[in-house]
């Protein structure tokens, strides 16, 4: 995912944005979530509007975590293939 996110999402509504910058770990994506929940506390923003990214932000965080396993998974598999038997 080459495109940054930071003009597109915000988890409010369009008078009260929060830039998302960019998502590239699972931390950032985290942090994202939070200030979801910060601002609905609140009372910013449409439910709806809300839920939809946050919904969002969850798969992008599951799509983050199994490519973090999966490259991991392969730098353990040339690590064993590289081992002399």
């Amino acid at each position: 995912m080459k495109k940054s996110l930071s003009k597109a999402v915000s988890c409010s509504d369009s008078k009260v944005r929060t830039r998302v910058g960019r998502l590239k770990s699972s931390d950032d994506v985290a942090k994202y979530i939070a200030r979801c929940i910060k601002r609905a506390e609140r009372g910013e923003g449409e439910e709806n509007r809300r839920y939809k990214l946050v919904m969002m932000a969850s798969m992008l965080l599951k799509a983050i975590e199994a490519a973090d396993i999966e490259k991991r998974v392969t730098g353990l598999e040339d690590v064993i293939l590289k081992e002399p038997k």
